[in-house]
């Protein structure tokens, strides 16, 4: 009896750790954010990816893929996240040790899917994405990640992701960003959020309705504004970096 009542007791603080943080399906929709490498790179030498990169990459000339956040109204600071995620895995996000965080056990489809658009693989960067806010999703990692992937794929093919690699080194006024979003997703482009730092793009952010299972691209009706105070940060001209490039 009183190894049965021992199990028990064991079995509920396992659970218990387990059911830390916010519950997953508790949001309202998705951002997505995609990450400009070459800039990503000026301000992170020291990381794996910023040193590997290699002419031809897809990094190079596209954007590739930071994170797709399930987002509730009014959190501008993305803080729901963590669902289900014991303590002592969320300490290894917090002290930024990724790689030592439990693996995915991903497909080797999507594994070599990710290392084309998440460079950022190489410094684990999909544990972090994750456990942060893929536990909230609903969705198992695979699918969590095969989707992100594929949306970063076809947005490549747009109006925008054509925009953006035909000028790598080059400067855009945010005229032709707008209109290319525009020209890409209708009216709607214009939820999209361009984000730049000392005049050069570092970040396009995205918002989705809540309901993406049968989406393998993002189609103008999957797109909302974000119900924040979020406007681009970019001025009148954009420089587009290129990988190597020294400001």
């Amino acid at each position: 009896m009183r190894m049965l009542l021992a199990l028990l007791l064991m079995t509920a603080m396992v659970s218990a750790a387990f059911a830390e943080g916010p519950q997953s399906g508790d949001f309202d929709g998705y951002a997505f954010s995609l990450s400009w490498q070459p800039a990503f790179c000026e301000s992170h030498h020291d990381k794996k990816e910023c040193k590997s990169w290699k002419a031809g990459d897809f990094a190079a000339s596209h954007l590739v893929l930071h994170g797709l956040w399930p987002n509730q109204r009014n959190d501008k600071e993305h803080d729901y996240g963590f669902c289900n995620v014991p303590a002592e895995v969320k300490a290894l996000d917090d002290s930024g040790n990724w790689c030592q965080m439990p693996d995915l056990n991903l497909s080797r489809a999507t594994k070599d899917e990710l290392g084309r658009v998440m460079p950022g693989c190489q410094s684990c960067l999909q544990n972090h994405e994750w456990y942060r806010h893929g536990t909230c999703s609903g969705m198992q990692p695979d699918e969590y990640f095969t989707k992100a992937a594929g949306f970063v794929e076809g947005i490549a093919k747009t109006k925008l992701g054509t925009l953006l690699s035909a000028n790598v080194g080059k400067r855009v006024t945010m005229v032709m960003l707008k209109t290319s979003a525009k020209e890409a997703y209708g009216e709607k482009g214009a939820n999209l959020r361009f984000i730049c730092k000392n005049g050069v793009l570092t970040e396009v952010r995205m918002y989705l309705v809540k309901d993406i299972s049968n989406a393998s691209v993002i189609t103008a009706d999957m797109l909302v504004s974000p119900g924040l105070d979020e406007n681009s940060s970019c001025k009148r001209n954009v420089l587009i970096d290129k990988f190597g490039k020294k400001k």
